[in-house]
This record gives C-alpha cells, sequence and structure tokens, in this order.
C-alpha cells in the first residue's frame, strides 16, 4: 500500500505542470521529453515519499538504503510508464491517481521491483 502511495505522488507531481493548460493535450509515449520528464518525476516523488516512511517508522536511511529504494523507485518509473496509453490526455493521465485498478497495477510494480532488486 504505501508504494501505492508513493507512486501516486509521483503521479501527482506531474499536476503541478499546469494541469489547466495540459488538459487537452494528448500524451506521446514515444517521446523522449514525456518518458524522460515522467521517469524523473515519478523517481523523486518515490524516493522522497519512501525516505519521508522510513524515518517516520523510527529508521535511519543511510546510503545504503537510499541507493536501494533509489533503485526500486527506478524500477518502478521505467516500468510503469509503459502502462500509459498512446493519445491519452493529460486530464485522462491524471485521472489515473484515482482509479483502483492503476493503482493496484503501480502497486505490483512496485512490488516486483521491490523483489527483483532486494528486499530493505
Amino acid at each position: 500500500m504505501k508504494w501505492t502511495l508513493i507512486a501516486v505522488a509521483g503521479l501527482a507531481v506531474l499536476a503541478g505542470i499546469g494541469y489547466g493548460i495540459w488538459t487537452k493535450l494528448a500524451i506521446d509515449t514515444a517521446q523522449p521529453e514525456f518518458v524522460a520528464s515522467y521517469k524523473k518525476s515519478f523517481a523523486t516523488s518515490c524516493v522522497d515519499g519512501a525516505v519521508k516512511t522510513v524515518t517516520e517508522n523510527g529508521k535511519t536511511v543511510d546510503d545504503t538504503l537510499k541507493a536501494k529504494i533509489t533503485e526500486v523507485c527506478a524500477c518502478g518509473a521505467e516500468t510503469s510508464v509503459g502502462e500509459f496509453k498512446e493519445g491519452m490526455s493529460f486530464a485522462d493521465m491524471m485521472a489515473l491517481k484515482d482509479n483502483p485498478a492503476f493503482r493496484q497495477k503501480v502497486n505490483e510494480i512496485m512490488v516486483s521491483c521491490r523483489q527483483k532488486i532486494g528486499g530493505f
């Protein structure tokens, strides 16, 4: 569940780009600029959220743990970008964060990445 919240936070960052401006534009998932921007936003929000969660639970985030978190978040960003459909509007993409099926899919992606990279 916490990975879902962290991943959703990554999507929420995209809202800051200017929701009103982008609502009518279609997403071109083949464009390297979109992919790079999404991955960076997702990974940054994911790392920040995970570090916050770990510290709120009374644990210290050392360099080794932060590197693991960063790797899991990068995996999540890389994998989740494939969930967007070509030509999807920005508004539709943002609506996904409230879609239970999409949230479940992102959670599954994050669990898979964490298992692949190693637990922490």
